[in-house]
């Protein structure tokens, strides 16, 4: 089962699409269905966003030391990201 991120959001607009056909009646169940998916996308996700909060919290600490070592650590921060997500892409 390996659905890319944008099959994943189309699938979570669709669940949390309302439908007024119904006497402009609030369907109910649709909203938690989605709600339900966007907190799955989240937990099958947790490592990459504990991975970008360990990232930024090293990088703003050394952004308390120099203002230029904090400068020279985004960028690596971005390019280590930037290589992370090409290579994801291609396998």
């Amino acid at each position: 089962m390996n659905t890319t991120t944008a099959e994943i959001w189309k699938n979570i607009y669709f669940q949390m699409t309302l439908d007024f056909k119904e006497g402009d009646k609030l369907n109910i169940q649709r909203v938690t269905d989605g709600l339900k998916a966007i907190g799955l996308f989240v937990l099958s996700n947790l490592i990459a966003i504990l991975f970008l909060i360990g990232l930024g919290s090293i990088v703003y600490a050394v952004f308390l030391v120099s203002t230029i070592y904090g400068l020279v650590a985004a960028g690596i921060a971005l390019i280590l990201v930037a290589l992370i997500l090409s290579n994801e892409q291609r396998g």
